[in-house]
């Protein structure tokens, strides 16, 4: 099943693509982190049945920016900003290993921020994924367990 995990990967090639300028650090974000660079953060992750056959998965997730110093970049976090809304206006393929587009994911509550003292921008975004269960997936649903309670004593 596609998750979050497929979202990150797509976010990555992304972000290396149209800003190769920025690379994408994949730890966490700490003090003395190389500049310029990028983070993704993933903030909650739920989970839920839509119906019996489909689960949804909604992410919440971060995209930040950091200019090469603290002193300059703030034109150029304008113009990343601007980018980066046009990209996210349109579905993001996930392929598989192959090459094979398995699904399009879109981003909804798009929102960005630039602190200009730091010279970064943040870009918050909700995505949803709505699937089918893979059909290998035994496990029961509520309606078909089949429970006895035993009272002790």
């Amino acid at each position: 099943m596609i998750s979050v995990i497929n979202i990150i990967k797509v976010l990555t090639e992304t972000i290396e693509k149209e800003f190769p300028g920025y690379p994408v650090n994949d730890r966490d974000v700490e003090e003395n982190f190389p500049r310029p660079s990028s983070f993704i953060d993933i903030e909650t992750v739920t989970g839920d049945n839509v119906t019996p056959e489909y689960v949804r998965e909604t992410s919440h997730l971060v995209i930040y920016f950091f200019a090469e110093d603290n002193y300059r970049g703030f034109l150029e976090l304008l113009k990343i900003k601007d980018k980066l809304l046009e990209i996210l206006n349109f579905p993001l393929e996930i392929k598989d290993g192959s090459g094979d587009v398995l699904a399009h994911v879109t981003f909804d509550e798009v929102n960005v921020n630039i602190e200009k003292a730091d010279k970064a921008l943040s870009c918050g975004m909700t995505s949803v994924l709505i699937q089918q269960r893979d059909e290998d997936d035994s496990t029961p649903m509520m309606e078909e367990l089949d429970v006895s309670l035993h009272k002790e004593g």
